[in-house]
């Protein structure tokens, strides 16, 4: 058995061409995809402290409470709210801190991540908190609507169609989870699905929503076009190395559990690509 896994992946690797799509900044439909909650909510920012980080250059995590009254994403316990916000997060083409300040004692909708039990912005993007508006109250409200209308209609086309290879797919599975498999054979296996390319998309993210552990929880990569060094992962779950496989063969950055996740975190990957294989199959 194992000499025929061994020629299976050779073959596949032989055959199946690779491909991907570039990335441009995050699109709405991605934030409201990726995140966990979407408050709006009257904000209290520490001003002075923001400031001062950006004055000293001492950059930390600063608390920033929100009185909730509108929740159209997540949920929360009660309505006060208190996310961590990184005063250099600007740095990495985030929410400005002058922004944050501009918003102090302000209505406004956020987009945020859980991590444990504390909130963080969804993405590096200045569209994370916005001023409240009809207008983008409206557009969330949307695009939620539309999500679960994509997510449904994903759910019934892998229930109802023979998907591009999903046989190969299951069986690169199976051998992932196998406890025989060793590490030298694990790598075969995620390089050959990485192999597969975006016409396996589908089957894969159809296989994506699989909490068994990995006999090998260890993947080494190329860099990404314009990056320098071999990539080291630490999956866990057969969801983590479907989010990595992903990435690789869409060029789209979407998921952050490459290494492991919440079993939030993982439920949340699995919607975000099954929006985005929709919207991609649509041309929304």
């Amino acid at each position: 058995m194992k000499a025929y896994f061994k020629t299976l992946i050779f073959v596949l690797t032989l055959w199946v061409p690779t491909a991907g799509f570039g990335n441009d900044d995050i699109a709405f439909w991605q934030l409201v995809a990726s995140s966990h909650l979407i408050a709006e909510g009257k904000i209290t920012v520490p001003v002075d402290l923001i400031r001062s980080a950006g004055e000293t250059g001492d950059h930390v995590y600063l608390p920033v409470a929100v009185a909730v009254h509108n929740i159209y994403k997540g949920s929360l316990a009660n309505n006060d709210l208190t996310f961590r916000y990184y005063t250099a997060t600007e740095q990495y083409s985030g929410f400005t801190r002058e922004q944050l300040v501009a918003l102090h004692e302000r209505e406004a909708i956020l987009f945020l991540q859980s991590s444990g039990k504390n909130y963080y912005l969804a993405a590096y993007s200045p569209q994370t908190v916005q001023a409240a508006s009809e207008d983008l109250t409206s557009k969330v409200r949307l695009e939620l609507e539309l999500q679960e209308q994509l997510i449904r209609d994903s759910d019934l086309y892998f229930a109802t169609h023979d998907l591009a290879l999903e046989s190969q797919v299951a069986l690169l599975v199976k051998m992932m989870v196998d406890r025989d498999t060793q590490p030298g054979e694990a790598q075969a296996i995620y390089n050959t699905l990485i192999g597969l390319g975006v016409e396996a998309m589908p089957a894969i993210i159809k296989h994506m929503d699989d909490a068994r552990r990995l006999a090998i929880r260890k993947i080494t990569l190329e860099p990404m076009a314009g990056g320098e060094g071999l990539i080291h992962y630490g999956p866990d779950v057969v969801t983590d190395v479907m989010s990595i496989v992903l990435t690789r063969i869409t060029g789209q950055d979407l998921t952050q559990i490459y290494n492991g996740g919440t079993t939030r975190q993982r439920q949340a990957a699995v919607r975000i690509w099954k929006v985005y294989e929709r919207r991609r199959n649509k041309a929304l």
